[in-house]
Formats: structure tokens, sequence, C-alpha cells
């Protein structure tokens, strides 16, 4: 249970920041999208629900980087594959990232693309059984509900006060096995939303004149803010 919990989770916090990171466009409009509720409060159950944006971001994460590599299953009838015959009772691993990266399921599957999966129901464009980061079927993950609420609890809060961008134009080396992991660490930055933007550049977003004096009496009084790594 700790390893399902808490390193699968990990892992999907880990590659979205680094996608939003590189993908700023989505990184503002999941930021838009959490915003539009209460600005200063901690997301309600139903709110997390009501994020399409962030959802359809954090499903394509999973699909690009799909935290568990091979998922162990046993077939109960034979079967034919391209041509090889698989008796009953044989133990299959199937491979999530394979079939997330397969061009005959996915159009342009090494692309970043949350659009593929903001429409749902009859006219998506993703099979249902195309999609497995959490397995399919009566074996599916029964924690696959709480983890998409918990990546999104996590980033309501982060981008809330923080930007998060590249600190190095680099793909970062993936460990696959036992979990999808980076080998080292991911080159991040999170700057501060609440800190006074420096001349000529735009605030990330609009403020009143008080909260504006008051930024400007906080970068007075503060040190500079480090930079992250993670």
């Amino acid at each position: 249970m700790l390893f399902a919990a808490h390193e699968t989770t990990a892992s999907t916090m880990s590659m979205m920041m680094f996608s939003l990171a590189r993908h700023r466009d989505w990184q503002r409009q999941v930021r838009a999208e959490i915003l539009a509720h209460d600005r200063g409060a901690v997301p309600s159950f139903e709110q997390l629900g009501d994020m399409p944006v962030a959802t359809a971001v954090l499903r394509e994460t999973l699909r690009l980087f799909s935290p568990v590599q091979l998922l162990p299953r046993r077939n109960v009838r034979a079967f034919e594959f391209f041509d090889n015959h698989i008796p009953e009772n044989s133990q299959v691993l199937l491979s999530p990232q394979m079939c997330h990266r397969d061009p005959m399921l996915f159009e342009r599957p090494e692309s970043f693309r949350p659009d593929r999966f903001l429409v749902q129901g009859p006219e998506s464009q993703v099979d249902p059984f195309s999609f497995i980061p959490f397995g399919k079927g009566s074996h599916m993950c029964m924690g696959m509900n709480f983890a998409m609420l918990a990546v999104k609890a996590f980033f309501a809060q982060l981008l809330r006060a923080f930007d998060i961008r590249l600190a190095a134009e680099r793909t970062p080396d993936i460990r696959y096995l036992p979990t999808l992991r980076p080998t080292k660490r991911l080159p991040l930055r999170f700057v501060p939303i609440g800190a006074f933007p420096a001349r000529g550049q735009r605030s990330l977003h609009r403020r009143s004149a008080s909260d504006m004096a008051r930024c400007r009496a906080q970068a007075a009084q503060a040190p500079p803010a480090p930079d992250f790594k993670l």
C-alpha cells in the first residue's frame, strides 16, 4: 500500500511539474482554472471534480510518463496475439507505456497534447482501453480516484503560489523500473507569484492598488527569493 500510494503519486507529481514548466501555455490554463474558484481557499471536493483542464493535463502526463511500467495479469482463456498462441492460465505482462505511445492508438503520441482528453463520452478521441495507467477492468487500481484528487489538490495549492519554470533546456533521463522517476534532479525553478515583478515585467495576475502596495513593501523588506530545484 505504501508503494502504491506514495511512490506512484510522487512520480506523477514530479513529471506533471516538468510538463507544466515545459508547456507554459497549459500551466497558465490550469492556473486560470484554479483561480476561477475561490482564490484563497483550499479547494473543495466538488471544485476538484470540476477542473477539466487540470484533469486533462494530469491524464496526458500519465499517458506519457506512466508510473507503473508493467501490469501482471493471467489470461483465463487461450487467445492469438499477432500470430502467437497464448495458452490459457499464462502469466502476461501488459505495458501501459507501450500502449500510450502507440501511433495506432494515439495521434502524435510523442507530443504533449492534453486537449485529446478534454472531450469525454462518445466523442472522445481516446479509446478507454488504450489509456491504462491504472490498469483496466475488474483489477483496475482501487485508489485511482483518490490519486487523481490528491494530485489536483496539490497543484491547486502549488500553482496559486508559484510559477514553475525550466532551469535548463534539457530532457531528464528517466529510470523506468520499479517505477518511473528521473535519475537526477529535475531542472525546475519555483518563482513566487506574490513577489512584486521587476521593472519591465508584467505581473502574473492583476492585483488591486492595495495588493500592489503590499507587494512593494514586502519586496523592499524581504531578501531575494531563492530558486528551488528538484
